[in-house]
């Protein structure tokens, strides 16, 4: 019983004060949606899971921003900064 209180005490304190730990740092994401805007790309996303299929614990991500130009149906990999579901597009992958 005690173990069990002291699991749940770590990952409340993981998630209020490193929520970045949660999620992975680098993650792929299929383009579901490319638009130009001027200079800048504006990109929807859905993030993939390990073996490449949609990852359905995430939405998608509308209004991603980016200087890359990706192809609709591309890959590309995403850094989740600050361990927030707010992505940067690095580059296209395969």
């Amino acid at each position: 019983m005690l173990e069990e209180m002291v699991k749940s005490v770590i990952a409340k304190q993981l998630a209020a004060d490193f929520p970045h730990l949660q999620l992975p740092g680098l993650m792929r994401a299929r383009v579901t949606r490319a638009a130009s805007t001027g200079e800048w790309y504006e990109y929807s996303l859905k993030i993939l899971d390990k073996t490449g299929e949609i990852d359905e614990r995430f939405p998608e991500i509308p209004g991603v921003l980016s200087k890359v130009n990706v192809e609709l149906g591309k890959t590309v990999a995403v850094g989740l900064l600050y361990g927030e579901l707010n992505p940067c597009i690095i580059g296209e992958v395969v």
